[in-house]
């Protein structure tokens, strides 16, 4: 969601302008693992092409291409959809700086019915 006054054009904002910036955003996010950098509970190291990740006992390599890492404490839906909206407002205030956002609303969904969200409120 975003909210904010009706602008010129009858929109608050025009989807064609903010299309291509959430798609740029989720691509960024598919088909990697995604692995938090700031969680108390996982020890994540970067040698060569691999990622190690260790928990507990356990210990996980992945191939660096293959993994994200994000400054995250965990990867919550909420706190991707706090990424994710972080990541919105930055490349919408460097391409839309005309446009009076009030707030940012994201949602990410887990499973059907199941979301997290995050809202960020006067960012213009």
């Amino acid at each position: 969601d975003i909210d904010g006054p009706i602008a010129e054009g009858d929109v608050v904002i025009d989807f064609l302008h903010l299309k291509p910036i959430v798609k740029e955003l989720c691509d960024s996010l598919d088909h990697r693992t995604l692995l938090p950098r700031n969680n108390p509970h996982l020890r994540v190291e970067e040698k060569d092409d691999l990622i190690w990740a260790y928990h507990g006992g356990d210990r996980f390599a992945f191939p660096r291409k293959d993994v994200l890492l994000l400054d995250l404490p965990n990867t919550s839906t909420e706190r991707l959809a706090e990424y994710i909206c972080t990541g919105l407002r930055q490349q919408m205030g460097e391409a839309l700086d005309d446009v009076d956002i009030k707030k940012i609303r994201v949602s990410v969904e887990e499973s059907s019915g199941q979301c997290g969200y995050y809202e960020e409120q006067a960012l213009s």
